[in-house]
């Protein structure tokens, strides 16, 4: 039996695409008394099989004497007890850490920060698993139920007690939400919402991602509704005139409903005079006026713009 964790388990997840909510209805465990590490011959090809394949591979053991020095394995011990249900049993001879250990795991990371593990936390409680292997910025796949919520890892930390990453994962949980439906979602949730200190623009007050606005007729959601004002991501690609109909007149609704709506196009985002725009058109929507003191902000922003929208190139530092 063996037991992934950390990258490995990332990688699982992300391999299983829209299948990976049915790991939730496996058998769940704390025990790892039976994990140790396979052969090296054996090892790839196992695991291979379950869609893991970047080096080293990551497996968790409970005891120092089932662990070994390989180049094809990082091995993690935990002798202590697990909080329960930190396990799944993905199959006969595989469990893999849940996916509320995994972001604590990720949070030992020394080449994970702040906000690598904020957009993790978006994902595993998102709508979508990014695809394992791809570089594209559309790379994902949408599931039917997210992996896990923030309450769920926020009482891990907490069960873990004092752990190496315990501080970054307690940091990081607090700018994560639920409910994000691409990743495109969670980055420019990221950008309005991130603290100052970080590059985002701190926007503080009534927030939803994908939240419900009720319209004559049936509720509408909007992609990220800041107290009456709803940002509408409308992506990279032209649209069809009657995909452009359908939207325009679900904007009327939602107008009518007393909601302002504001669309964003990738552009938006990535132009620096685009997106300087788009600020002061939110702020302007939502009666505020845009102060900025901190001498330093606009270099903050501009990295975090650069870092999270290359192209999307890159989603994180973690792309697999």
């Amino acid at each position: 039996m063996r037991c992934l964790t950390d990258i490995s388990a990332l990688e699982f997840y992300r391999s299983r695409r829209a299948l990976a909510p049915d790991l939730l209805d496996m058998r769940r465990t704390s025990k790892l008394h039976d994990c140790g590490i396979a052969p090296t011959r054996w090892l790839a090809e196992d695991l291979g099989l379950h869609g893991v394949s970047q080096r080293p591979f990551h497996l968790l053991v409970g005891d120092s004497n089932r662990a070994c020095s390989r180049g094809d394995v990082a091995c993690h011990i935990r002798e202590a007890p697990l909080p329960p249900r930190s396990l799944i049993t993905a199959a006969r001879d595989l469990k893999v850490i849940s996916p509320e250990l995994l972001f604590c795991s990720l949070a030992a990371r020394d080449d994970i920060d702040e906000v690598d593990l904020a957009l993790i936390g978006y994902e595993l409680c998102g709508f979508y698993l990014l695809d394992a292997g791809t570089s594209s910025w559309d790379g994902y796949t949408g599931i039917s139920q997210p992996l896990t919520n923030v309450g769920r890892i926020s009482r891990k930390i907490e069960a873990l007690g004092g752990f190496h990453g315990a501080p970054r994962a307690r940091a990081a949980i607090v700018h994560v939400r639920d409910g994000s439906n691409s990743p495109m979602e969670s980055i420019m949730d990221v950008l309005f919402l991130l603290p100052r200190r970080l590059g985002g623009m701190g926007i503080t007050g009534k927030s939803e991602l994908n939240g419900r606005v009720r319209t004559p007729g049936n509720d509408r959601f909007v992609d990220l509704l800041l107290d009456s004002v709803g940002l509408e991501y409308k992506g990279k690609q032209p649209h069809s005139i009657e995909k452009v109909g359908r939207d325009d007149r679900r904007q009327n609704k939602l107008t009518g409903s007393g909601i302002s709506v504001i669309n964003v196009w990738y552009e938006d985002l990535v132009q620096d005079g685009l997106f300087r725009e788009l600020v002061l058109d939110v702020y302007r929507a939502m009666g505020k006026r845009l102060r900025i003191r901190d001498a330093g902000f606009e270099g903050r922003q501009m990295i975090l713009r650069a870092r999270l929208l290359p192209a999307l190139k890159r989603y994180s530092k973690l792309d697999l």
